[in-house]
């Protein structure tokens, strides 16, 4: 009968180095790529999201500047039984000229970009109406620091509670008194939406104005907002987002800047 003894080898110092050696360096590999694809799609949804909200915030301004109107009311002379628009006020639409507006700087506070009016006459009254004359709606764009970017909103409201008096070459906004009549405040009938309302776009790194600028700068007729904003992903900031919009603005309106 033959006996066998089976000697157990352990494993050397060295062989457990080399053995942690490559699996830190496949842990390290694998940690990466995840890492990697965390980020690219961290990045990619914040693209979209973005793209999307700054798409809407755009369009609703582009929308509301290009409706920007002096007030005005149908009047009724009861002798010939005619009706006429009158104006009522001489408001003006405020830009700021600044070229460039970096959101990032420290102590921006708030900046004012742009004031205007969106008025709507109603063309529904009769003689026997009673005197409500159509919509005022007040509006304001402007820039507010928030946590080392800043937020583009856009505010409206039918009210000037919330509107600080400014007055540029002779036009003030808001005005004072606007209108010898009554004004409404449903906007419903308008397809605007009632009360105090505001849009805002988040994580915006800069605004930049490429002037305001005309169509056709020899007889400079139809006067052109132009706004190119950037925003910044705050947990990567070299992901970045960039969106452009141009707004004819009506050449009846008094253009002032501050």
């Amino acid at each position: 009968m033959f006996l066998y003894k089976y000697k157990r080898k352990a494993f050397t110092l060295m062989e457990i180095l080399v053995a942690a050696a490559i699996f830190s360096a496949l842990a390290v590999g694998v940690f990466s790529l995840f890492s990697m694809g965390s980020k690219m799609y961290i990045c990619g949804s914040w693209k979209y999201t973005k793209q999307k909200e700054g798409e809407r915030f755009l369009h609703t301004l582009k929308e509301r500047i290009e409706q920007a109107s002096v007030p005005a009311y149908i009047s009724h002379n009861a002798a010939s039984n005619t009706y006429s628009i009158e104006k009522s006020g001489d408001t003006a639409f405020f830009v700021n000229r600044n070229q460039f507006i970096d959101c990032t700087t420290a102590g921006l506070g708030e900046v004012d970009l742009a004031d205007f009016v969106v008025a709507k006459t109603d063309t529904s009254l009769s003689e026997a109406a009673t005197p409500t004359q159509g919509l005022v709606m007040y509006h304001r764009l402007y820039i507010k620091e928030n946590d080392g970017l800043g937020d583009l909103l856009l505010y409206a409201d039918t009210s000037t509670t919330n509107f600080p008096n400014k007055n540029d070459g002779g036009f003030s906004f808001p005005p004072t008194n606007p209108n010898a009549h009554v004004f409404g405040t449903d906007a419903t009938p308008f397809s605007l939406p009632s009360g105090a309302h505001s849009y805002k776009l988040e994580d915006v790194a800069s605004v930049t104005f490429n002037g305001l600028f005309y169509e056709n700068s020899a007889t400079n007729t139809t006067p052109v907002f132009g706004l190119t904003v950037t925003m910044r992903n705050r947990k990567y900031p070299d992901t970045q987002l960039e969106l452009k919009m141009r707004a004819r603005i009506d050449k009846s309106l008094h253009i002032q800047e501050f």
